[in-house]
């Protein structure tokens, strides 16, 4: 575990293999399946790739359904006066067709599953071992899902100012893969050592590199030349 934290200290991330087993991911895996086909009538599930087609198709109105966490109706316009604002698509892809690109937060209300391995059993252990902590606050799950062949990628994005608690004290995120991970089939990626920037850059759309209104932090710069990105890979 002290090479685990000596890691983390460094890098601002660290695989853990092995800490949750089959058993543990089974119901997780079968809570998003389900809840993957709900996007549009609960009140935080997006198909996010839905959302940036009607963006781009400069609408008037944006429909999501019964989904109302996001403030929408402004984005058009957002989108609109951003002189850098163009769709995030995949390689090999030229336009926001098939699949899905899937969020829902606050899953614990719903979910034991989520809620049992968020507040219970071995992992808010590790995760206090990691940044030192004696107590830990949890402070939301959300779901990211893309199905097969989804054009539609994710903006890089520093998660802290979506979050609005402050620079005080110390965070962590857990990010767990339900399917095998590797680069080509969608890996998580991370800039080793962006912790220590010293930096808050500006919450952005996560279909687009568009910062969200209301954000007074610089716009996130653009990262993939970078060297030192890391991407998470959890097949052994």
């Amino acid at each position: 575990m002290q090479e685990a934290i000596a890691q983390f200290e460094r890098d601002g991330v660290v695989v853990l293999r092995d800490v949750l087993q089959p058993e543990h991911l089974a119901p997780l895996r079968e809570y998003v399946t389900a809840r993957m086909q709900t996007a549009g009538q609960t009140e935080t599930g997006y198909d996010l790739q839905a959302v940036a087609r009607q963006v781009f198709d400069k609408r008037d109105k944006i429909e999501a359904g019964e989904a109302s966490r996001f403030e929408l109706d402004g984005l058009v316009g957002l989108i609109t006066q951003d002189p850098e604002a163009k769709p995030l698509i995949e390689d090999g892809a030229d336009k926001l067709e098939g699949g899905a690109f899937f969020y829902e937060a606050g899953c614990w209300r719903s979910s034991d599953a989520i809620q049992n391995l968020a507040l219970k059993g071995g992992l808010p252990v590790i995760m206090a071992q990691l940044i030192g902590a004696e107590t830990l606050r949890f402070f939301e799950d959300t779901i990211f899902a893309r199905g097969p062949k989804t054009p539609c990628r994710t903006a890089w994005h520093q998660d802290l100012d979506y979050f609005k608690v402050g620079l005080e004290g110390r965070k962590i995120i857990v990010w767990i893969p339900l399917d095998p991970c590797t680069h080509e089939t969608g890996g998580t990626q991370y800039i080793r050592g962006s912790h220590k920037w010293g930096k808050t850059y500006a919450s952005n759309v996560f279909f687009a590199d568009t910062p969200i209104s209301g954000s007074d932090q610089p716009r996130m710069p653009k990262l993939m030349g970078m060297k030192a990105i890391m991407t998470l890979s959890l097949l052994k």
